[in-house]
């Protein structure tokens, strides 16, 4: 899928994404198998190329067990989150 969301929103997506993924350690390799996705999709999504499915949005909010509010940049702080 093409970039779809909004610059602001896409931003807070990528950065909140990276570091969920720090977090818990995961790869691109791993993200796309949860998601059915190519690891180079699962890069795209990470350099702001491609944006993923709303579906795709809300497995990773349900796998690092987070809002999709959060994930999307629009309810959180990463601070509060990552503690």
């Amino acid at each position: 899928m093409k970039k779809a969301l909004s610059d602001k929103v896409h931003a807070a997506f990528i950065k909140r994404l990276k570091l969920l993924m720090i977090s818990g350690d995961k790869t691109n390799e791993d993200i796309g198998e949860l998601l059915g996705v190519s690891p180079q999709t699962v890069s795209n999504y990470l350099c702001g190329t491609h944006s993923p499915s709303l579906e795709n949005v809300i497995k990773l909010a349900d796998h690092f067990c987070v809002t999709t509010d959060f994930l999307l940049g629009r309810r959180g702080s990463v601070e509060f989150h990552m503690k």
